[in-house]
């Protein structure tokens, strides 16, 4: 049986940053490539902005380092790892 959900796509531009108090965690991934990637924008204090541009700290599941050039990103419903556990 399938599962129906509803995301939310924000365009940074517009939209801003998810919110630094972490209540999405978890809920958040962001295009990245023509890809959907689970992960969070990396905090200013930690080195996240270099030279103007956000970095994104893609989850464990994608390897290579902070990721730029993110525009958008998905706010899920739920968190990612509990997608498709009540099916």
């Amino acid at each position: 049986m399938s599962q129906t959900i509803t995301v939310v796509v924000h365009k940074i531009a517009t939209d801003g940053l998810p919110g630094t108090d972490y209540k999405l965690t978890g809920r958040v991934a962001f295009i990245w490539n023509g890809a959907i990637v689970s992960g969070w924008p990396i905090d200013a204090e930690f080195g996240g902005v270099v030279a103007g541009e956000q970095l994104w700290e893609p989850s464990e599941d994608c390897f290579g380092g902070p990721l730029f050039g993110v525009t958008h990103w998905i706010e899920f419903p739920t968190e990612v790892w509990n997608l498709g556990k009540e099916l």
